[in-house]
């Protein structure tokens, strides 16, 4: 934090003292960016203490994509010397895809309406080409992850209201698709909602009728 000028969001009325949020075993915290131009980035972390992943993660080597000059000067002008090999390759430690196509299934069930919630199935949907779901997203991960979250109020409480019409809800996030801005490159409509239709079955078939076995 230090060596990046980061600080802690202080700007709340928790007892910490820290912005952020708690429900049972997940924390999340906020850091704000050195300002410029009078604006700050607030950056979040969300730290598990009561999961364990279930894949062994993979060390991949990450490149930049390629960047203009001159929003290079101005991270070394925002961040010093420490920005002078950051945008050379490097490696990064990952979860394994199983994993995050686990987590992608319990949170495009539970996660609360907001702006480009429509990654979730995307992202699903990018992990799962060519596989069948149970291989991308073994059933009894999904159970167990989705088990832990439902321990919480508003997770269970969206958990609910997603399912009473799964066939809806992903109907859906495939129209959200189209217009949400956080995509590089925007799924084809007609293959996502060919999954989307996969996916529901999959739901129906080894997730929704199982999570409290």
């Amino acid at each position: 934090m230090h060596t990046l000028a980061l600080e802690w969001d202080r700007q709340d009325k928790l007892r910490t003292g820290i912005a952020g949020s708690h429900s049972g075993g997940v924390f999340s915290y906020f850091l704000l960016s050195p300002p410029r131009d009078s604006v700050t980035v607030r950056l979040k972390i969300t730290v598990t203490f009561d999961e364990k992943l279930r894949f062994k993660p993979v060390l991949l080597k990450l490149d930049h994509v390629p960047i203009e000059d001159s929003i290079k000067r101005d991270m070394s002008v925002t961040f010093g010397d420490i920005a002078t090999d950051y945008f050379d390759a490097t490696e990064v430690l990952c979860y394994a895809l199983q994993d995050i196509a686990c987590e992608k299934v319990r949170a495009l069930l539970t996660r609360q309406i907001q702006p480009a919630r429509s990654r979730d199935l995307v992202d699903l949907y990018k992990i799962a080409v060519g596989k069948e779901l149970e291989n991308a997203a073994p059933p009894e991960i999904v159970r167990s992850k989705l088990a832990s979250a439902l321990r919480i109020r508003a997770y269970k409480r969206e958990y609910t209201r997603t399912t009473q019409n799964l066939e809806k809800h992903l109907e859906q996030l495939v129209a959200e698709s189209r217009s949400d801005p956080v995509f590089v490159q925007r799924p084809d409509s007609v293959d996502l909602s060919k999954f989307a239709q996969e996916l529901k079955e999959y739901l129906g078939r080894e997730i929704v009728p199982r999570v409290y076995d």
